[in-house]
């Protein structure tokens, strides 16, 4: 059966979702036994030489997305003498990037002594932090090494293959782990040892599959000077995507400190709980969505302007729709779930007020999604000063807005930068230098978005204040908000009927991929 764009990008994303939740649940399940038979001390090392590996991996940063956008048009015209040496490129990248790892690495290690010489280390032995960091940076180098290649199955829109081969390994990696750290004595050596034991085989499945997929894909690194040459846009784009990364970097690093300086630590720490659940929630979404940008990449090197425009506007109406379930989530339900979740003395529900303005943020981050994909596949990063301003501007507002209106006040000011940057700018770039279009025509298709979730959500909130929906156990929390939850995606789905022709059009489409498929089912 052949696959469409449209069906590989479900196919992707619903494999994608499905492993998601299940690693979520696995995860839920395994850091209490984590906990409990290894203690806070070690889940801190862990976290702590993980953090000192990102930030040596930022010599990385923009590479990847640079080379997914070199991919794009030799996958759609199947060039493979291009796709072949683009990969021998970023082959080359990556052994420089790793000499620098390593080089930071061994620098790193003859500092242990005196980094983990501090009092809460002394009932830790020294060698879990050697262990645990020799494990850890051996699983980073193998994918700079060996594992780069893999890039090629989410540019051809078959990430879901990756996702169920390698990611069903770490899910039975983890399984196994939960059951070392039950029955075994000093478990966390069978711990590491099983996280080098499933990179290896990891490394032999990929093998597998690219001999399987891609015979004919070559990878000549010794050719990386030559190459370098021959492709000099991938380095530019790779300048250009390193400094929007170093800005999303800076605002996400900012914001946190900039809330901190508002508010008590009580504050702050019912702040995190309701960004806890932003974050998983916006992190199903990415789930789901994110393997639907290998297939605007393909879709951008067909460049057919009808489909390609087509597509943004359907892609524009789902993923403000998702952004809308989102924020209904945590400002109609997140104050009353974080109580029966965390406990009352721990889990302080903040004032409406502040959980509108995190809801708020949650809705214009998610949203912003079509103008970063459509801009990244068609390479257009040349806006370097975008990221800096918009931390700038980040930093400005909120520390004004956060002087004379507290934590809501630098809320505010986070969602005003990102207003001003990415979703006035961006579209102001993507339309007029992407698509040859007027601003106004995204202006006009996408007003009415935040208008429809501002107004049913508010009207939803209403109702339950006004008929006392109770929500006082676990038990009615699920049951009433379910119901709640199930009705407002009911009415909202029939409101983007009604208001948005980029939803029916997408909707008619999926329905005519579902009849399709069905059919060729019967037929055969």
């Amino acid at each position: 059966m052949v696959q469409t764009r449209t069906s590989k990008s479900i196919l992707n994303s619903v494999v994608a979702l499905l492993f998601y939740l299940g690693n979520i649940a696995i995860t839920i399940y395994s850091r209490p036994v984590f906990l409990k038979s290894l203690g806070t001390e070690v889940q801190g090392l862990r976290s702590t030489l993980g953090t000192m590996l990102s930030t040596m991996s930022l010599a990385e940063l923009g590479l990847g997305a640079a080379i997914a956008y070199a991919l794009y048009r030799p996958l759609h015209e199947k060039d493979r003498a291009t796709i072949s040496d683009i990969i021998s490129l970023q082959g080359w990248f990556y052994r420089k990037v790793a000499l620098v790892v390593t080089a930071g690495a061994i620098i790193l290690l003859c500092f242990f002594p005196y980094i983990f010489s501090k009092k809460p280390m002394i009932s830790t032995p020294m060698w879990y932090a050697y262990a645990t960091f020799l494990v850890l940076f051996f699983q980073m180098i193998i994918g700079y090494l060996v594992n780069y290649r893999s890039i090629i199955f989410n540019a051809d829109q078959r990430g879901y293959r990756l996702t169920m081969n390698i990611q069903g390994f770490y899910i039975g990696k983890n399984v196994l782990q939960i059951a070392v750290l039950y029955f075994l004595p000093n478990p966390y050596v069978y711990y590491l040892l099983l996280e080098v034991v499933v990179t290896i085989l990891g490394v032999w499945v990929l093998e597998r599959m690219i001999r399987k997929d891609y015979p004919w894909l070559e990878s000549k690194i010794k050719d990386g000077p030559i190459l370098v040459k021959k492709y000099p846009e991938v380095l530019s784009k790779t300048k250009q995507i390193f400094v929007h990364k170093i800005g999303e970097i800076g605002l996400h690093t900012v914001t946190p400190l900039t809330l901190y300086a508002y508010t008590s630590l009580p504050v702050v720490t019912s702040y995190d709980n309701y960004m806890i659940l932003v974050s998983n929630l916006g992190l199903i979404v990415g789930s789901f969505l994110n393997s639907i940008v290998a297939g605007i990449g393909s879709l951008v090197a067909e460049r057919n302007k009808d489909k390609i425009m087509r597509f943004f506007w359907e892609y524009l109406a789902l993923k403000n729709y998702l952004a809308t379930i989102v924020t209904f989530a945590i400002y109609c339900f997140a104050s009353h779930l974080i109580p029966l979740w965390l406990g009352i003395d721990k889990g302080i529900p903040l004032a409406d007020g502040i959980v509108f303005w995190i809801a708020l943020n949650a809705f214009f981050s998610i949203s912003r999604g079509p103008l970063d994909s459509f801009l990244g596949a068609k390479g257009m990063y040349s806006d370097v000063w975008a990221p800096i301003a918009e931390t700038a501007l980040n930093v400005v507002f909120s520390i004004t807005l956060g002087y004379f209106f507290g934590i809501s006040g630098a809320i505010a000011g986070l969602i005003l930068a990102l207003f001003l940057i990415v979703m006035v700018w961006k579209s102001i770039y993507l339309f007029r230098m992407g698509f040859g279009l007027s601003p106004w025509t995204y202006w006009y298709n996408y007003l009415k978005y935040p208008l429809i979730m501002v107004g049913t959500i508010a009207l939803t909130d209403y109702l339950i204040d006004f008929f006392k929906v109770d929500f006082s156990t676990l038990y009615y929390f699920f049951l009433h908000g379910g119901f709640i939850g199930i009705s407002y995606i009911f009415v909202l789905t029939l409101v983007y009927f009604m208001f948005s022709n980029g939803f029916r059009t997408l909707a008619h489409r999926l329905w005519e991929l579902f009849w399709l498929q069905t059919k060729q089912r019967w037929i055969k």
